[in-house]
């Protein structure tokens, strides 16, 4: 379960920031063809603006990360305690529903041409089911549950190897998914991960 998660939660990220930055650029008019090398577009107009849409761009994804994280580790404090009574299951299950709440938003976003901003919705949406740092948590703590002192760590150690290994391999696939499908797709292939 961890392994498809994390398959869809990481992605999830590059693919909202490369939405962002797209449809800012297409707000400002900027067009940037790929074989232009910043070193001849530095003196050019085209590179202001370009550095404007980025900033913009870096700004927005902070603010959606901040919403998620900052009400994702308020819910954390208060359903860890929770699984430590009445089991881990529960609350592994939780985290995907809140992702699968912001997949459909980012759905609706990217096939309605909606504004970006209502990205912020799915963002709250994921943030009140915990997000990843609830899903992490009771992850290593199902670990420390059933795993005996001798083999946790190498427990904890596998976790955090397929978290990496997959996480690379992600961002790498749907970074070409981007360009051969588009984002919507792309969301709706996060959608059927978590789903």
């Amino acid at each position: 379960m961890g392994l498809y998660c994390n398959m869809g939660f990481m992605p999830t990220t590059t693919v909202t920031e490369q939405y962002l930055y797209t449809q800012l650029s297409k707000q400002h008019n900027l067009t940037i063809s790929s074989n232009t090398s910043n070193c001849a577009l530095k003196n050019t107009s085209q590179y202001d603006l370009q550095q404007k849409v980025q900033s913009e761009s870096s700004l927005w994804m902070m603010v959606i990360k901040v919403v998620d994280l900052v009400i994702g580790s308020f819910v954390t404090t208060l359903l860890g305690p929770y699984s430590d009574t009445n089991g881990r299951k529960l609350i592994l299950f939780i985290p995907i529903v809140g992702a699968i709440l912001k997949s459909g938003v980012s759905i609706l976003v990217a096939a309605l041409k909606a504004p970006f901003q209502w990205l912020i919705i799915g963002s709250i949406l994921e943030g009140i089911s915990g997000g990843m740092v609830l899903l992490l948590t009771a992850a290593v703590s199902y670990i420390v549950d059933v795993a005996s002192d001798r083999r946790r760590t190498m427990f904890l150690f596998l976790v955090d190897l397929v978290f990496g290994l997959c996480s690379f391999v992600a961002n790498v696939a749907f970074g070409y998914f981007i360009k051969l499908v588009g984002y919507t797709i792309c969301f709706v292939l996060l959608f059927a991960i978590y789903t």
